[in-house]
């Protein structure tokens, strides 16, 4: 019992670790290819995963022993309700799911051209799973997990913002990040509006450490997400129990004869708050459309949420963080905005030619579902097959 109960602790500050590096890029390329899609790598992120999921499974099957070694053989009757009852939760129905997605990202691989890449990415599909299963079953501090990606996110987030201001940045294998300038071929950038005979002026994008902006973007929405869900959750007032009721942060509401759960003196509040305005700011930067519209979508089903349950406070909190994020915003669009405005439009040089590649990779996809509508070309050989 005391080898599991070690386990179980190595399990848990791995997942923190896990989260808090996710973000990070560090791998060893074993195929390198033109296209990132045909690209096999093995990430350090890999590596670690892997290691927690078999001990969270020698840990897992050990329990198992041990339990089984404890429990009486059921009858038969009782059987059978354990199943029915397994068959109407909703955990078994996402297993179902899962398995018939696994089923379908197998065989695909027997239909790719690059089997090496179908196989790798099947890989990955797995680890995915593994991940899933991880936090679903092991035990963990839930706000542990989540203060650790944030701060993952965070130093994401401080890179990106300096790699805009400083318009620099650099290549480190060690973190797996490439150099990116503004004026080669192929970088995220921003250009404004030049002359009728040349080019507007080039601004490089934030790329963080990540391979692309909206990349980081996507990144950043999920930090900026989960911060709000933290204020908006530290300022819903609780009920205490007796024990903290003879404390002294605890006072009572005249008005509406309920006590109030102060604050702790060390409130991790205003440190999430510095936190949602660096990845704001750091999300401006990325110039990512597809990320600022993921971040207004998820703030209003969240607003949605609370009107459907009638959380007046959580609905105060959360109008107070849309109207700071919208005073920082504008004075970001004030001091960009030709960048934003050149983002935003649609009959510059770059997103016309932006909007052309897309329209193509729409029909070209459009084009692949039809003729490999059942199987499938394998998981990563997208591009394999449009060069054919």
């Amino acid at each position: 019992m005391l080898l599991i109960k070690k386990i179980e602790k190595i399990i848990e500050y791995g997942l923190y670790l896990l989260v808090f590096l996710l973000p990070i890029q560090t791998r060893w390329i074993i195929r390198a290819d033109e296209s990132e899609y045909l690209t096999v790598s093995l990430y350090g992120t890999d590596v670690l995963l892997i290691t927690l999921l078999f001990l969270f499974a020698v840990n897992f099957f050990s329990k198992q022993r041990i339990t089984n070694q404890k429990l009486r053989i059921k009858n038969y009757e009782s059987k059978i309700t354990n199943f029915k009852t397994l068959i109407l939760n909703s955990k078994f129905l996402i297993l179902i799911f899962i398995a018939g997605l696994d089923l379908t990202v197998f065989i695909s691989i027997f239909f790719a051209q690059d089997k090496l890449v179908a196989i790798y990415r099947y890989g990955l599909f797995l680890l995915g799973v593994g991940l899933f299963w991880l936090i679903v079953s092991a035990n963990y501090s839930k706000i542990k997990l989540v203060y650790s990606l944030l701060a993952g996110i965070f130093l994401q987030a401080c890179l990106a913002i300096w790699q805009f201001l400083t318009q620099s940045d650099f290549a480190c294998k060690w973190l797996g990040m490439a150099l990116h300038r503004a004026g080669d071929l192929g970088v995220s950038v921003v250009e404004t509006a030049g002359f009728a005979d040349s080019a507007g002026e080039r601004w490089l994008r934030a790329y963080g450490g990540l391979d692309h902006p909206n990349v980081l973007g996507g990144v950043l929405v999920v930090g900026l997400l989960l911060a709000v869900g933290l204020l908006v959750k530290n300022s819903k007032y609780q009920i205490p129990n007796n024990k903290q009721i003879s404390s002294r942060n605890i006072l009572r509401d005249q008005i509406s004869n309920k006590y109030l759960l102060l604050p702790p003196r060390r409130d991790p509040a205003a440190a999430v708050i510095i936190f949602y305005f660096l990845l704001l700011t750091s999300l401006f930067f990325t110039f990512s459309r597809g990320a600022w519209l993921g971040l207004i979508g998820g703030i209003l089903i969240m607003l949605a949420a609370m009107a459907v349950k009638k959380d007046l406070r959580g609905q105060k909190k959360l109008l107070q963080i849309i109207l700071a994020s919208s005073f920082l915003i504008f004075i970001l669009f004030s001091q960009f905005q030709d960048l934003a405005m050149a983002r935003l439009a649609t009959d510059t040089r770059l997103e016309i030619k932006s909007n052309v590649e897309r329209i193509e990779s729409y029909k070209d996809s459009w084009q692949m579902i039809k003729n490999n509508w059942l199987f499938g070309t394998g998981a990563g050989n997208y591009v394999k097959y449009n060069a054919n």
